[in-house]
């Protein structure tokens, strides 16, 4: 404690029931102190004082010359909770006239914000509070006694000045940039959508706007500058044929990435779910309603990968309860396999896939795609070598073989994507994690109507970083 502290302390004698400490407004004379009642039914403290005089203040900026008390005005600020009572500052303010050119002006308040009748302390407590991202701006709202308009204007004039140029348009980022991702994203309910750009090195969002077609790639490209863009060397995407054609379009250079995830998601959706539908009504119309029994309630084991429960059973750092669930699981699926050989087909197609974005080589994987592309398509009337384990090669029926046919056409349509991935080893596992964080924000703001700001609460989410060991609370001795 430094000597003028101690001594502005000790100057008061004890007294029973009174908390006495420094004050923390300069030029701010407390008088009293009592309990107000206020309309939400807390009982607030209320400090009433005034400011000491700035002889600066008494001088005209018009004239120069000196100004006389005109009357006195008051100004209420709140000020930092106490517990939970809400605490409020009633300041009387002398307001000046200069007798000369009739021009009046009122003290200026030194530990006001400007814009906000509230005291920097209470100010810089809420942009703490919002700056741990873990409550919800009507939480922070009920802590500070504040409205949630407030607490939402307060977080969007602080990332607007993070984020934003004075033109309000997003920084360009000032760090090197080689690889890109780029996603869409619901934004409301209904088809409308917004695409982020993100840097894949470290993760942070580039650029972020509503749409998910070309104009969106194009100001962006516009944004950054060409000289920008000669650094970057690839994209990754999903295949969503406008930002392919969008980023070729501007720039020739780049090379288009598909990672493994989007061609697993269409290979699940797309055809093995498709199958396990068609097998079940087929089975229904022919047989009765109960021939496709063995087929229900199997939908998460279509769309399953064997190899990954098997992983999950042998990494021992699991509960029993999961262990068991898994067990039966892979019991199950394997049962699959041995009843149904379109079954053990799809799961030859996905350890294929797995498999060929396993490789480095360019040539090698062109040989296995090329090799996944023909067991999915007839030729000569037969299924290309693609066989159940311990039988003959199992021929698909027509249903089936529209649904292996269309992903055949998506491999090859989608080669060159597919295939730089062998040079660049990159995927969108950091744009789909935004996404999750993105749900978790419309989630705990129950959605965000403003797209500007929820756009600048998606950039910052993306910029956060995480505090593992933070220091204690503790006072040094």
């Amino acid at each position: 404690m430094n000597a003028t502290l101690s001594t502005s302390i000790r100057q008061f004698q004890p007294r029973s029931g009174v908390i006495i400490s420094p004050s923390i407004f300069p030029r701010f004379i407390n008088t009293l102190t009592e309990h107000a009642p206020t309309v939400s039914g807390f009982l607030a403290y209320l400090y009433h004082g005034y400011l000491e005089e700035d002889p600066s203040e008494r001088i005209c900026p018009s004239c120069n010359s000196r100004m006389h008390r005109n009357q006195f005005t008051f100004k209420t600020l709140s000020h930092t909770p106490v517990g939970n009572h809400p605490s409020k500052i009633r300041v009387r303010l002398i307001q000046y006239r200069c007798p000369h050119c009739g021009r009046t002006h009122t003290q200026r308040i030194p530990f006001q914000v400007e814009s906000y009748r509230m005291t920097v302390q209470l100010y810089e407590y809420v942009v703490s509070l919002l700056g741990k991202r873990t409550m919800t701006l009507k939480q922070i709202a009920a802590l500070t006694f504040l409205s949630p308009q407030t607490v939402a204007a307060i977080d969007r004039k602080i990332l607007k000045a993070r984020y934003c140029d004075s033109d309000g348009k997003y920084l360009k980022p000032d760090w090197p940039v080689h690889l890109l991702g780029i996603d869409e994203f619901k934004l409301h309910n209904g088809h409308q959508f917004a695409t982020h750009i993100i840097d894949l090195a470290t993760g942070r969002i580039l650029w972020i706007a509503a749409g998910k077609k070309k104009q969106v790639v194009y100001d962006f490209i516009d944004h950054v500058g060409m000289d920008f863009m000669k650094s970057i060397e690839a994209v990754a995407c999903d295949m969503n044929s406008d930002f392919e054609e969008a980023f070729l379009h501007k720039c020739p250079h780049l090379k288009i990435v598909y990672d493994l995830f989007h061609i697993v998601k269409y290979f699940n959706e797309h055809v093995a779910d498709e199958i396990r539908r068609t097998m079940v009504s087929d089975r229904n119309q022919s047989e009765g309603y109960t021939a496709s029994r063995g087929i229900k309630k199997t939908r998460y084991l279509w769309l399953s990968n064997r190899k990954n429960l098997q992983d999950t059973l042998s990494s021992g750092r699991i509960s029993k309860e999961t262990k068991e669930k898994t067990e039966v699981a892979l019991r199950r699926y394997l049962e699959l396999m041995e009843t149904y050989s379109i079954f053990a087909l799809l799961d030859g197609v996905k350890d294929q896939l797995k498999t060929a974005y396993d490789e480095m080589d360019k040539e090698l994987m062109t040989k296995k795609i090329d090799g996944i592309t023909d067991c999915c398509t007839w030729s000569n009337g037969k299924i290309m070598d693609l066989k159940k384990a311990g039988s003959s090669v199992y021929i698909p029926t027509a249903p089936e073989q529209s649904c292996l046919n269309r992903f055949a056409k998506l491999l090859e349509s989608h080669k060159d994507g597919i295939l730089n991935h062998a040079e660049y080893c990159i995927s969108n596992g950091k744009i789909e994690g935004i996404n999750n964080k993105i749900k978790t924000i419309r989630r705990m703001c129950y959605g965000l109507p403003n797209d500007e700001y929820f756009f600048l609460r998606i950039m910052d989410a993306s910029y956060g970083t995480y505090e593992k060991n933070p220091l204690p609370h503790k006072i040094i001795q």
